[in-house]
């Protein structure tokens, strides 16, 4: 919003500004169509002529806007030369310091790009008559005729030039359109790398509390056992490096089941099924998956000859799953079921996955499910849970 000086006070230097536009009002210096502004400064020059009179202002401001030259290039010239022979008064142009309009709590701020025309008028002579007058049909041929004095030589090289610039700017817009296009498939990439599908879509069409309650899941937490001791011996590299294949791995292994990865806190994995689309097979799918992961680290302690154990737990029940935070969010889970997850995991022994009773309900027909027997578990007390350790064959 431009607003410019309408009154200066010589004496004590005040300067009086026009008034505060409201906010959120569409402001308009000018038709952004050129042979509408033309028309309009003529139809407004010849209705004031009719009303002047010797009490009158000693001058007319005809336009005051900002960068309006730049706007209308050649064209202004010309509208300048139809208000001459419209009204035939001295006109004077020049370039005014103007404010922008400050924001709510913002600084004002002053350039000097605002054109302003202001017809002068002699009040000894009142009758400014026009040496003519102009229909719509003229005022079109003044917009849209090129200058007199252009030949057919200047007239090609400026359509050559206009093709060229037409060539140059499809040619940017198309790269520009194609560096948008990557930049947004990585954000949606970095996105589905830290929130379910689903939940991401929900973000982006604006939705910002997100909290869902699950009855049934089946939650994972996995550990590395003896990988901190280990992770002492290694350089800071070669530790990221172990780290990262393993995950890695675990990430692929969880896409493949239909489970979802919830976080890593350092050396320990922690993921859930059953959400955060429901699904009656959530025990299942986190079983398998657990069994994978045991897999996984055989294979991993045979090909890098490292001795590496990883502990399981899984607990099955309600949680409460949504996103924390603003600049850094996270998808994250809460309740009961995710401490007891915890403890299995916790309690479990290396090499094993441990499942609690809720979890074995859901899986009791799978053979190599065996009974640990009542474990007393922090803040649940005793516990009837379950192991299942991968055999021989089936490594």
């Amino acid at each position: 919003v431009m607003r410019t000086a309408i009154q200066a006070d010589l004496n004590t230097g005040a300067v009086q500004y026009g008034g505060h536009i409201p906010e959120g009002s569409l402001v308009r210096f000018c038709s952004p169509n050129i042979l509408e502004t033309i028309k309009h400064t003529i139809e407004q020059i010849q209705g004031f002529r009719g009303h002047s009179d010797s009490a009158g202002a000693d001058a007319v401001l005809l336009f005051d806007c900002a960068i309006r030259s730049q706007s209308f290039g050649s064209y202004m010239r010309k509208e300048i030369e139809v208000i001459n022979q419209l009204w035939r008064a001295p006109v004077a142009g020049f370039c005014s310091w103007g404010e922008i309009g400050r924001s709510r709590g913002a600084a004002c701020g002053f350039h000097n790009t605002v054109i302003s025309l202001v017809l002068l008028r002699d009040r000894e002579k009142i009758n400014y008559t026009a040496n003519r007058t102009y229909s719509d049909e003229q005022i079109e041929d003044i917009v849209e005729s090129f200058p007199p004095e252009i030949s057919v030589d200047e007239l090609q090289r400026e359509i050559i030039q206009l093709r060229k610039q037409k060539s140059r700017l499809s040619h940017f817009l198309h790269l520009t359109s194609e560096d948008l296009e990557q930049e947004r498939r990585k954000s949606e990439e970095l996105l589905l790398n830290i929130l379910p599908a689903s939940i991401a879509d929900r973000l982006k069409i604006g939705e910002r509390t997100i909290a869902d309650r699950f009855n049934e899941v089946t939650i994972v937490f996995a550990d590395l056992v003896g990988f901190t001791p280990l992770a002492g011996s290694m350089d800071a590299d070669r530790l990221v490096q172990v780290l990262n294949r393993l995950f890695s791995s675990f990430d692929e292994l969880a896409h493949k089941h239909g489970v979802e990865k919830i976080k890593t806190i350092g050396d320990a994995y922690m993921a859930v099924a059953g959400l955060p689309e429901p699904d009656a097979r959530h025990a299942l799918r986190a079983f398998r998956f657990a069994v994978g992961m045991l897999k996984i680290i055989h294979k991993f302690n045979e090909r890098y000859h490292m001795d590496i154990q990883l502990r399981v737990g899984l607990n099955s029940g309600p949680v409460v799953a949504g996103v924390i935070g603003k600049r850094k969010f996270s998808y994250d889970l809460w309740g009961d079921a995710v401490n007891i997850a915890s403890r299995m995991e916790s309690h479990g022994i290396p090499g094993s996955i441990h499942l609690s009773d809720s979890t074995f309900q859901h899986l009791k027909q799978l053979p190599d499910l065996q009974p640990r027997g009542e474990i007393e578990v922090k803040g649940r007390g005793p516990m009837q849970t379950y192991l299942y350790s991968l055999s021989l064959d089936n490594r």
